[in-house]
């Protein structure tokens, strides 16, 4: 029982050192409202780790967003994905924060990101002012809150970084006025590792088991080494309204192996969550499990272990493991388990031994591979762990390829750069060949298609892929569709979609004149308010819309003021 007090004040210790480490009371809330959180830093998203605080807005828009504290304006950014709008500032004292899929930016600050979308013809614009020109003071209105860029849902996105470094910094540890009541609790289901290097060399990954908490949780496995994942949320401002864990701890026989504590990262690293998460259970199941050991390539800064934090287990000795989330108010959940050495146990998934001509590609090494009428190259970084080469060309069983399908390496292996491919494609006599492009095709049967892009040169079609899997040459020569064209008032709105290689360009013009409409992605929309200084009776309006392989829609319409 001491053993486990002295842990739980560890804990609590180790927690107020790492608040210690940064101001109080310098950064205010960046909204008038009390601070409910939909997703907190370091959140596990798909290719990276979340890295801020997303605050609740309650499905409204247009709420005020001050400056956090004193500081001004070093980059403002427009665009349809991602951030959307978003604003960063720098303060005094070293830290810049960024402010979020906004709706819109405070009057002067939108007068001056117009005149620049105008000057450039452009919704999408980056600007980094001068220092001098546009400060704020702590409190002040800088912008409204919205939905805009890669956001799901109205909410305010704040970050904190580290101005040198520019290392994201959960803004948690900052004292922002929130409200923390309930403990985090872990999922009465974990992952027990098998750790064989030879399995994971093949497979991209350590055999594993998918294990359900029972009342006298043991666990029989072979001698050897073992490792363990997690998964479960924190509860913050609600007992039923979960976030993601940050800080997590595993103990054998008492003594901390391992210890997990997402508080700070670089922006360059965050593609390295899918070293810490079980990537190949994410990619086919969903599942965002933590890996509670460091997995060879993920050189992220949050681990405190021993060498991968495994347990070695012999026949018939048992080990007793505790594995404790915990946040920053000092809560902790535990789940206890004991494993125990069996020899009569099987091994977790079946492996089958590598042949005398088994390639490998390596994480510190270039590679490149040559088939037949194809190849593809791994940089140097691309790899996290050393893996077994594997891939073929098989016939393709669908009309519109110009390929066969081939296969690259395996779907379930995570790549921390993009590796190219270029393929010879078949049968392009007839085609303008500047329209072909590299296609991924998933799903059952492969009946799903999305785009790599890619350039033809030299008989090849080339491009870059961040995820390993089957590949094939396509042709795009549909024009992008423009629909759903209304005018409600002053305000129009058009759908502009594109079936394969994605929509790259779109312009609006009324009377001729270049007329700046806004490109919301995620709904494949385009809106736009009429100006005001917009005389009465009828006006031309004209739309281009061009895809990525220079295929154009224009659309013709009068409008009546």
């Amino acid at each position: 029982m001491k053993r486990w007090i002295v842990c739980l004040l560890t804990i609590v210790a180790g927690v107020a050192a790492k608040a210690q480490n940064y101001p109080k009371g310098y950064f205010r809330s960046p909204i008038d409202t009390t601070l409910y959180l939909s997703a907190n830093f370091g959140a596990v998203r798909g290719n990276h780790f979340h890295s801020g605080i997303d605050i609740k807005t309650f499905g409204k828009e247009g709420l005020p967003v001050v400056a956090a504290a004193d500081g001004y304006i070093v980059r403002i950014k427009v665009s349809p994905f991602g951030y959307g709008r978003a604003l960063y500032m720098n303060h005094p004292n070293g830290y810049t924060t960024v402010y979020a899929h906004l709706q819109r930016f405070s009057p002067l600050l939108d007068s001056i990101v117009r005149a620049e979308q105008y000057r450039q013809k452009s919704f999408d614009v980056e600007m980094f002012p001068q220092r001098a020109l546009y400060s704020f003071k702590k409190g002040d209105t800088i912008a409204f809150s919205g939905n805009s860029g890669g956001s799901t849902g109205p909410h305010l996105h704040f970050e904190i970084r580290d101005t040198k470094s520019e290392e994201i910094i959960d803004p948690l540890l900052f004292g922002l006025p929130i409200q923390d009541s309930y403990s985090p609790r872990l999922a009465k289901i974990y992952l027990v590792y098998e750790m064989d290097e030879d399995f994971k060399h093949k497979n991209g990954h350590y055999p594993y088991v998918e294990v359900k908490q029972k009342t006298s949780d043991t666990v029989k496995v072979r001698p050897g080494s073992y490792a363990f994942a997690t998964w479960g949320e924190d509860f913050i401002n609600e007992p039923n309204d979960g976030v993601h864990i940050n800080y997590i701890d595993v103990l054998a026989d008492g003594e901390k192996i391992f210890g997990c504590g997402i508080d700070r990262f670089a922006f360059d690293d965050t593609r390295m969550v899918n070293a810490h998460i079980e990537y190949s259970d994410y990619k086919n199941n969903g599942n965002r499990w933590h890996k509670c050991f460091v997995d060879d390539g993920n050189q992220m800064p949050f681990y405190n272990s021993l060498p991968k934090a495994t347990i070695t287990v012999k026949q018939g000795e048992t080990k007793n493991i505790a594995i404790r989330a915990y946040d920053l108010a000092g809560f902790a959940d535990t789940l206890q388990i004991i494993l125990q050495g069996d020899t009569n146990q099987q091994a977790f998934m079946v492996f089958h031994p590598q042949t005398q001509n088994t390639t490998y590609a390596y994480p510190a090494k270039n590679y490149t591979y040559t088939g037949s009428g194809y190849s593809f190259s791994l940089p140097k970084g691309a790899l996290y762990d050393t893996i077994v080469v594997t891939s073929k060309i098989t016939p393709a069983k669908r009309k519109g390829l110009y390929a066969g399908y081939i296969s690259v390496m395996d779907a379930n292996v995570p790549l921390h750069k993009s590796f190219s491919i270029s393929i010879t494609p078949k049968n392009t006599k007839a085609l303008d060949v500047e329209k072909l492009l590299v296609v991924r095709l998933t799903g059952k049967g492969l009946k799903y298609m999305s785009s790599e892009g890619g350039s033809y040169q030299n008989g090849t079609v080339t491009a870059n892929s961040k995820t390993f899997g089957i590949f094939s040459v396509a042709y795009d020569d549909v024009p992008p569709v423009v629909d759903r064209f209304k005018v409600r008032d002053s305000l129009v709105s058009v759908r502009i979609t594109d079936a394969l290689s994605g929509i790259e360009s779109y312009n609006a013009y009324i009377d001729g004149d270049w007329w700046l409409m806004e490109y919301d992605a995620k709904d494949d929309m385009l809106y736009g308010i009429l100006p005001k200084e917009m005389t009465a009776g009828k006006h031309d309006f004209k739309l281009i819309v061009t895809d990525k392989k220079k295929n154009t829609t224009a659309l013709l319409q009068t409008i009546e003021r």
